[in-house]
């Protein structure tokens, strides 16, 4: 059903197009683009005294019905209110496409998040020290990878199950159950009678001249055989509780990444960029269709007879003898392993890399940018030996699904004797007055840099690391540099944040080193005073560069190892 127009429709152009107020809309085709002038003019329909605030802040201009709009965040999603006397508000999205950094970029950073907290997630669940590498990316969460996997073990899952419904493993089962006399077929020292009502036999069958009588009811041993085996339990649990939730959650994140990929296009067709993502498109969407077919053929094996009255197992498989040994029975068992080496654990990170997508540059930049430094981070601590304890406020677990999605109280700790380092995304340091002990900030504000990497031996805090991601820069001759304000700001944090120690008035210093991390050219370090400075990182940096970065970063990390 089509969305009724709002008549705010009428009231507004940027670029020369018409502004719509459709709630599904993002306003593409008005072409917005960040780091450069949009104009926006009112039509003869527009109400008198209108209003534009954009992100709750109000537009300004010299001249009423023409604004000119230079997004200030960069590109991304931004909320368009119209306010006029005696109308209803209206409200729709733009979307400015990016012009400072690249589209490829863009999607690299995207990726980069995924990517790393996808290995983060992996680390923590894994019983080993193994971790995400180039060569070992089996373990990413993409709906293709899954598939593949699963389709590869579907004809093997099909023969198997046509040999076990032809003669599937029964076992014999006692059970006693109540008969009337008549239905008893043979009285032996297995067939107990029950007390209560009783039949009185005619005169003369008694012995000695006694009145006989006989219980009605019997209490009887039978031996029936049933398919409520250990080996029907596992394989009935393993098609409705594993093999069919993963082709759901592949057939979800296949349509999700649909979504987003015909959003790219959409960007790709508009800025004249060559198009990359209809051949992916497609074959989503026949990943898609395919798993359809494939949870009917699940949904159909989790249904044969002889599953019916076979319960499912608990968390606890053990394989028995039947399992080892029965040639259909084994290779299903083989099937079933493989499944929880390869599929066992789903790390979905789609949905918070979904909602990062739409937010903007700037915000995109930040959080990737400090990624980069806190997977970095973690490589380095792991090689000079230690080792991931726990984390905090990165994901949620439900069943076997693992969710990523960061919080303000994000942090992983990892340890090394009585040593324990806290890498802690947007921590936050209140004033010290508010606080008894611990990291406080001197004067009235609170202080939250983008990340911080706190120090404790023997639980005492010994040294603070602060980085904070900046999406601005400036051109100096011909190279890209940071803002000195933003250098200021690093001194700031330098200075303010301090530890209380319980009964002492004196606030100490703690930081060691607070840097920038921001899209330009200039390393702005000392490796001999690495207190203040700045790191340019951006997606696909040149490897003399890259390199330089990592010198810096490791240089910086020396601090606490």
């Amino acid at each position: 059903m089509d969305i009724p127009a709002s008549g705010a429709d009428s009231w507004l152009t940027i670029n020369g197009q018409a502004l719509s107020f459709h709630s599904e809309d993002d306003n593409l085709q008005v072409g917005a683009k960040e780091a450069e002038r949009n104009y926006i003019r009112i039509t003869h329909h527009a109400p008198d005294d209108l209003e534009i605030w954009v992100d709750d802040e109000q537009l300004e201009t010299e001249r009423y019905g023409s604004w000119y709009w230079r997004p200030r965040s960069f590109a991304g999603l931004y909320r368009f209110t119209l306010v006029a006397p005696g109308r209803q508000t209206e409200s729709t999205f733009v979307r400015v496409l990016p012009s400072r950094m690249s589209y490829e970029r863009y999607e690299q950073m995207l990726g980069d998040i995924q990517a790393i907290s996808e290995d983060l997630l992996f680390q923590l669940q894994s019983p080993s020290s193994e971790r995400l590498t180039p060569h070992n990316q089996t373990y990413s969460s993409s709906a293709l990878r899954e598939y593949k996997l699963i389709k590869a073990v579907y004809p093997e899952l099909a023969d198997v199950v046509s040999h076990i419904r032809r003669n599937p493993h029964a076992q014999l089962t006692n059970h006693n159950q109540a008969e009337f006399i008549h239905q008893v077929k043979r009285f032996s020292s297995e067939v107990v009678p029950i007390p209560g009502p009783f039949i009185q036999l005619p005169q003369g069958v008694g012995i000695g001249g006694a009145t006989a009588v006989l219980p009605q009811l019997w209490l009887v041993e039978e031996h029936t055989l049933t398919h409520d085996t250990y080996e029907n339990r596992l394989l009935k649990h393993f098609l409705w509780r594993q093999l069919l939730p993963r082709l759901i959650s592949i057939q979800e994140k296949a349509k999700a990444e649909i979504r987003k990929r015909r959003e790219s296009q959409k960007i790709k067709h508009l800025q004249g960029w060559e198009d990359d993502e209809a051949d992916r498109i497609q074959i989503l969407e026949g990943i898609a269709l395919d798993c359809q077919d494939l949870l009917q053929q699940c949904i159909a094996w989790g249904s044969e007879a002889f599953l019916k009255d076979v319960q499912m197992v608990g968390q606890d498989q053990q394989p028995s003898q039947i399992l080892q040994k029965h040639p259909y029975y084994n290779r299903f068992y083989r099937v079933f392993l493989r499944f929880q080496k390869e599929l066992g654990v789903n790390l979905d990170a789609d949905r918070y890399i979904a909602e990062l997508s739409i937010r903007k540059l700037s915000e995109i930049y930040e959080t990737w940018s400090v990624f980069i430094v806190a997977n970095a981070t973690m490589t380095i601590l792991r090689k000079a030996g230690y080792q991931i304890i726990s984390s905090n406020g990165f994901f949620t677990v439900r069943d076997d699904l693992f969710q990523f999605e960061v919080d303000r109280t994000a942090a992983v700790e990892l340890v090394k004797g009585n040593r324990k380092i806290t890498i802690r995304y947007e921590p936050l340091y209140e004033p010290a007055v508010r606080v008894v002990e611990g990291l406080v900030s001197k004067g009235q504000r609170q202080r939250t840099p983008d990340l911080s990497i706190e120090l404790k031996e023997l639980n005492q805090t010994r040294s603070v690391l602060i980085f904070d991601a900046k999406y601005r820069t400036e051109k100096v001759g011909d190279e890209v540099t940071f803002l000195d304000e933003d250098l200021n700001k690093m001194r700031e944090y330098r200075d303010t944040i301090a530890l209380k120690i319980k009964n002492d008035p004196r606030l100490r210093p703690i930081v060691q080193s607070a840097y920038i991390l921001y899209p330009g050219d200039v390393l702005e370090h000392d490796p001999a005073y690495p207190d203040i400075g700045a790191l340019p990182l951006q997606p696909k940096m040149e490897k003399d560069q890259s390199a330089r970065v990592s010198t810096a970063l490791s240089q910086i990390l020396k601090q606490i190892l």
